[in-house]
């Protein structure tokens, strides 16, 4: 039983405005003294850049010619000029790092030519097939028809041409 008693008291105190707490115990609320509320924290996180954005402002800056134009830029974005020393390191470190040379195997020059060449010659071999094919079955037919009895027609000349 008691336990429902201390359940109901502190839900009561919980549900009291601060003010109305801070009088019943005797000390001032910092209400009173204008001071801001202690329990609201704010939680703070750190900006992040892409690498995208760093090397925008870094090339912007390289740019700026007038005096204070730097400074004006820094105020516009919000930042520091600490961070225009570090993105301008980074972007050393890329440079020097960055392959001067690819490495690997060297493109090879394709010729045009060579390639239609290449593509005649599959053509060509596609059509030889086909012509194997047809004299076979050119050579089928005329078996069967002296197995039948059957006289074919005699071919005209201009079709050996082909």
């Amino acid at each position: 039983m008691e336990e429902v008693e201390v359940f109901r008291a502190a839900k009561t105190v919980a549900e009291e405005p601060r003010s109305e707490r801070s009088e019943r115990s005797g000390s001032p609320g910092r209400e009173a003294l204008g001071a801001p509320d202690p329990e609201v924290v704010a939680v703070a996180r750190r900006r992040t850049f892409t690498r995208e954005y760093k090397m925008r402002i870094v090339e912007e800056v390289d740019r700026c010619k007038q005096p204070g134009e730097v400074g004006m830029l820094l105020r516009r974005e919000r930042l520091h000029s600490s961070n225009l020393v570090a993105w301008r390191k980074l972007r050393q470190e890329a440079a020097r790092k960055a392959p001067r040379v690819k490495r690997g195997r060297k493109p090879v020059a394709v010729n045009p030519l060579a390639v239609e060449v290449a593509r005649l010659n599959r053509e060509n071999a596609r059509l030889a097939l086909r012509n194997r094919k047809l004299e076979g079955l050119m050579d089928l037919q005329k078996k069967a028809s002296e197995l039948l009895g059957i006289e074919l027609p005699a071919r005209p000349e201009s079709d050996e041409n082909f």
